[in-house]
């Protein structure tokens, strides 16, 4: 979204010559995200069943909660978010400093790759040619929306869309968060700790392992990869979810409502 508003401005400004630094910064930061990735799956290979399926379950809470901070920050700061960026864009066009602007590219992609590294692990499907594969896709995406978008901004309603956004990252945060707490249920369970709660489920829809429906499936897997789907999950794993989106759905419904009340008080000629 940031390199979308960078290339939005430098359009608007007439500055378009420094549009190829904002693609170059992305496709170093997507590569980058590859590297990082490949890294993480050959530490995930040689760390052993138990403790790579603990690192699985700490990158998914991590992931759970960068994405929550995400959340966070982009309610906070999303009346501000262009004024900033544009702000500091101006600094490195007019001294002309293009590897500033390859600067920001960069850094806003990488961080996008990284929690997507997180993602992943917390997934348990992170390997070297999904990351290989994966990082090529994901470039040429992009790369391809970063045009699309950039040509539409002036047009968009920055703060429906960092809304809309928080309310997609929370619910994949809170899929991440059962997944995760679901992985170490059933770790506590086999190690026998935690007693009957960590083993204990709070449902089953008795859902075949080859069926398309489970989460390993076609259509059970795509599912569950946005919204944390699962055929069974433990009590532990659904008293954290539940509890989650009491906290993130309060959040999410205040700001919304904040913002609506905003617009109401706004004169009409001063609505963008």
């Amino acid at each position: 979204m940031v390199s979308t508003i960078v290339l939005a401005y430098l359009r608007r400004t007439g500055r378009q010559e420094y549009s190829r630094y904002v693609y170059l910064g992305a496709t170093l930061g997507v590569l980058a995200s590859v590297v990082l990735g490949l890294v993480f799956a050959f530490l995930l290979a040689e760390a052993g069943e138990e403790y790579g399926t603990l690192f699985g379950i700490g990158a998914g809470l991590l992931a759970a909660a960068v994405l929550t901070y995400m959340v966070v920050w982009t309610s906070s700061n999303a009346s501000r978010a262009q004024e900033r960026v544009e702000r500091r864009l101006n600094v490195f066009v007019s001294g002309g400093y293009a590897a500033g602007v390859t600067l920001i590219g960069f850094s806003t992609v990488i961080r996008e790759g990284m929690e997507a590294v997180l993602f992943l692990l917390g997934l348990g499907g992170l390997d070297a040619e999904a990351a290989v594969g994966g990082g090529i896709l994901g470039t040429i995406a992009s790369l391809v929306a970063l045009y699309a978008l950039a040509s539409r901004l002036n047009r968009m309603n920055l703060k429906k869309v960092f809304r809309v956004s928080s309310l997609l990252l929370v619910v994949i945060a809170s899929g991440m968060l059962l997944h995760s707490a679901n992985g170490l249920s059933q770790y506590l369970a086999l190690n026998n700790i935690g007693g009957s709660f960590a083993a204990a489920k709070a449902y089953d829809l008795g859902i075949p392992d080859d069926s398309v429906f489970s989460d390993e499936g076609v259509v059970g897997g795509l599912f569950s990869a946005f919204t944390g789907y699962l055929p069974s999950a433990s009590w532990l794993a659904v008293s954290l979810y539940i509890l989650y989106w009491l906290g993130a759905g309060s959040f999410i419904y205040r700001s919304f409502k904040a913002s609506t009340d905003n617009a109401t008080w706004l004169p009409s000629g001063s609505r963008r």
